[in-house]
């Protein structure tokens, strides 16, 4: 009853302006209707109102479904929705893989990028069965319409492919278990920051926090929608030249890691030849010194001891070579149980495939790393930690489940997630909680 009365007194509001308007004035479309794109003087207002109305008192009612027109001393208005869509004049691309984008409206034009599928563009015009874009970098291409999707089809599309994130609004927010304050803290995660959401509900969101690396199951919190925003993380096109540059990036990492695989044997080679040289006392005290410094994840795994963090020049710079070596491999794949820094690794496996190429040997999964890797344990903050150093991630009760690389300035390098990847991110994009220095 509430409602009906509500969207009667905004019809009779909206009548009582229109027939306060100068009517010779208007000029309607040949079936008599008034299009109000064109705008009225005091009527938008009082349309924007009855849309509101509706709206308000209306739950089942959204923008998209006001498609119904109203009429007024005996004129037709048409009805518009007040609210855009966000994909308004948006395309993506409807493909098993990718389609080209050309220089011009043409299968025989130059091809100067690709919209991969799932990518969206942005519609400039379409000339017949061509569709001129702007997408990335790539302005003016054009593709045939058969291998995009518009409208309502293109919305359908992107909710299933495009990636929703989190972005943190307050200080520090609080990550749960569950879906109410009485739940659990699982971890904290400070202003800025951006999660993927695994899933929306009235109140809260579902947010991935990273790739259990013993299970490869998601690991999931919940958070407040009242201390977040809701990013839509669309792809768009690539160029050729962003092409061509990634592929450069790609072979660049692959001689970077053949190269240190290289330069480890050399070292090998060189210690096995010095040990063979010396006398039998000094070859078994060299190579207990040797096997110490190279399998050093090893030893204080045996022992679990923890030594005091060394802080000599040496190994300041070590540390920062292996953390500048870790960083070339930004933005290639995360695969969970792998150890390929090019094909793909999880966290613990980037990690130990990393040390691996300096001599080190580190335990397999984050959880044991955690506990005995390396020479020490640090404590994870800024006035501690140095280029090299582990840091672990997990829940509030310790159980860890997710490892990264400390590269200085308080970044780190870690294998994400199956989206993401390698990347860079802050040292406490999560609630670090526990570090260990590897170098000696």
């Amino acid at each position: 009853m509430k409602k009906s009365c509500m969207l009667r007194a905004a019809m009779c509001l909206a009548a009582a302006v229109f027939f306060s308007i100068n009517a010779p004035d208007v000029k309607a479309e040949s079936d008599n209707v008034i299009d109000m794109n064109t705008g009225i003087a005091g009527m938008s207002e009082m349309m924007d109102f009855y849309y509101e109305a509706r709206f308000n008192y209306d739950p089942d009612l959204s923008p998209s479904q006001v498609n119904t027109d109203m009429s007024i001393g005996g004129t037709r208005l048409k009805a518009i929705s007040r609210v855009p869509s966000p994909y308004e004049n948006l395309a993506i691309a409807n493909v098993t893989d990718y389609v080209n984008i050309r220089s011009g409206p043409s299968v025989d034009s130059e091809k100067v990028g690709k919209l991969y599928r799932g990518c969206v563009a942005d519609v400039i015009e379409i000339e017949g069965d061509w569709v001129k874009i702007n997408s990335g970098s790539v302005e003016g291409g054009y593709i045939n319409k058969e291998y995009l999707l518009f409208g309502e089809e293109a919305e359908e599309l992107m909710e299933e492919v495009c990636t929703k994130y989190a972005e943190v609004i307050c200080t520090t927010l609080n990550v749960r278990a569950g879906q109410s304050t009485d739940e659990k803290i699982v971890t904290q995660i400070p202003l800025g920051e951006q999660y993927i959401i695994r899933e929306e509900f009235d109140e809260w969101a579902k947010i991935v926090l990273g790739v259990d690396d013993v299970t490869g199951e998601e690991t999931y919190g919940y958070v407040s929608k009242d201390y977040i925003t809701i990013n839509y993380d669309f792809d768009y096109a690539i160029s050729r030249e962003e092409e061509e540059a990634e592929l450069a990036r790609i072979e660049a990492a692959k001689k970077a890691e053949e190269a240190r695989l290289a330069e480890l044997a050399r070292q090998q080679a060189a210690q096995q030849a010095a040990s063979s040289g010396s006398s039998s006392s000094n070859s078994s005290s060299s190579g207990s010194s040797s096997s110490g410094s190279s399998s050093s994840g090893s030893s204080s795994s045996s022992s679990g001891q923890v030594s005091k963090p060394n802080t000599s020049a040496t190994g300041l710079a070590l540390g920062q070579e292996i953390a500048d070596y870790a960083v070339q491999f930004v933005g290639n794949p995360y695969k969970w149980g792998g150890t390929s820094l090019t094909n793909g690794a999880d966290c613990s496996g980037f990690v130990y495939a990393v040390y691996k190429q300096f001599g080190y040997t580190l335990p397999r999964v984050s959880r044991d790393q955690s506990k005995s890797a390396g020479v020490a344990e640090v404590t994870p903050n800024l006035s501690n930690l140095q280029p090299g150093d582990l840091i672990f991630y997990g829940d509030s009760s310790g159980r860890v489940d997710h490892v990264a690389m400390y590269i200085g300035n308080g970044k780190v390098v870690h294998a994400s997630n199956y989206r993401e990847g390698i990347k860079i991110s802050s040292y406490n994009y999560r609630t670090p909680i526990n570090a260990r220095r590897i170098v000696q």
